[in-house]
């Protein structure tokens, strides 16, 4: 089954199918790759948040997040995917990463020459063509791991990063720099933006299903709608408040740092009339061009919310920044779990 899988797994799944069916978009990847794995006909139907298929595409949306951030997979700027580097080459870094972190244990320092130096004296590479091809893929392992910043390179050489209790990933760095104090906005995004597309709209259909909760509404469905055929929208709420009136919103995500278009607003508003929503909200982790802010300004049923905006949202709300005594901070359960609490829970009383 799917959640048997390693993160390694979905990797490799993610590249090979990306090699069979090259240029694929993001979410045709995914669904190619759901399609691979054990699920009945009746789970691939299911779009609701918990459903294990929507958390199966948030996990693979977080592997390929990394694999395009590495460099592994090459996406345009039409959004078609390519691979950079074979699943084999992929393995073998993922080896010598468990190598190197060996070989940096315990507080040791050791310049890029020395680690190349240790590593071919442990694996002995048998020809001098065998050793060159080692120290390529030692140099993208390297620079892999300084990008997630799971190695720190210092005047002396490279070390570990000091143990917090957090994993030793990009995520977990954002997570360690909220707690130690940094912009807590800024990490927010940031730990979003790591956790991939297809969380993003997960975590954004059940945040906006616990606004509607605490403006006294009450849902009578919130489902990711996400797909390669989603025809633009992402996610849908539905509610009914004290009158009895009924409203459908409808949702589109954008996991990317580049700001939002006119286009992209024009084409959602299209999405949402041709579906029949109530209003549209369209949700990024960055910020809406000034044209495309004009045309939220026209259409009544359409409101933007662009990454500081779902930074409140989500504080308001208690969802991925949560209140303490000391003051606002992340959730750590919610980003490094699975996002598995129960819909539809009781409304929270406005304060």
């Amino acid at each position: 089954m799917a959640q048997e899988l390693t993160s390694q797994g979905l990797r490799t799944l993610l590249l090979t199918e990306l090699t069979q069916q090259p240029r694929l978009r993001r979410k045709a990847l995914i669904e190619r790759c759901v399609a691979k794995l054990d699920f009945t006909p009746q789970q691939l139907e299911q779009r609701n948040v918990d459903a294990e298929v929507i958390r199966t595409k948030n996990r693979l949306g977080m592997q390929l997040t990394a694999l395009i951030q590495n460099g592994d997979i090459a996406e345009s700027e039409a959004g078609h995917l390519t691979v950079e580097r074979s699943a084999g080459t992929l393995q073998q870094r993922d080896r010598l990463s468990a190598l190197i972190q060996s070989l940096l244990a315990d507080g040791k320092v050791l310049s890029r020459r020395q680690i190349y130096a240790a590593a071919a004296q442990r694996l002995q590479p048998e020809t001098p063509q065998k050793e060159r091809d080692l120290r390529s893929v030692l140099g993208q392992t390297i620079n892999a791991m300084e990008r997630e910043r799971r190695l720190l390179r210092t005047s002396r050489g490279y070390v570990l990063p000091l143990c917090d209790g957090y994993p030793n990933t990009e995520l977990g760095n954002w997570l360690s720099e909220a707690r130690q104090g940094g912009d807590l906005c800024r990490c927010f995004l940031g730990a979003v933006h790591t956790k991939g597309g297809e969380w993003l709209e997960s975590y954004a259909v059940r945040l906006m299903e616990k606004y509607d909760l605490r403006q006294g509404k009450t849902v009578t469905a919130a489902n990711v709608t996400g797909g390669s055929d989603d025809g633009g929208l992402d996610g849908v709420v539905e509610t009914t408040d004290a009158l009895g009136f009924r409203e459908v919103t409808l949702l589109q995500m954008k996991n990317r740092h580049c700001e939002i278009t006119a286009k992209d607003v024009r084409e959602f508003y299209g999405a949402v009339c041709a579906a029949g929503g109530t209003r549209g909200i369209f949700i990024t982790v960055s910020t809406f061009h000034s044209e495309a802010r004009k045309l939220l300004d026209k259409v009544d049923n359409l409101i933007g919310i662009d990454g500081k905006l779902l930074f409140r949202i989500a504080a308001d709300c208690g969802y991925g920044v949560i209140q303490t005594p000391q003051g606002l901070r992340l959730d750590d359960s919610l980003f490094l779990g699975d996002m598995d609490e129960p819909a539809h829970q009781e409304p929270t009383p406005q304060s």
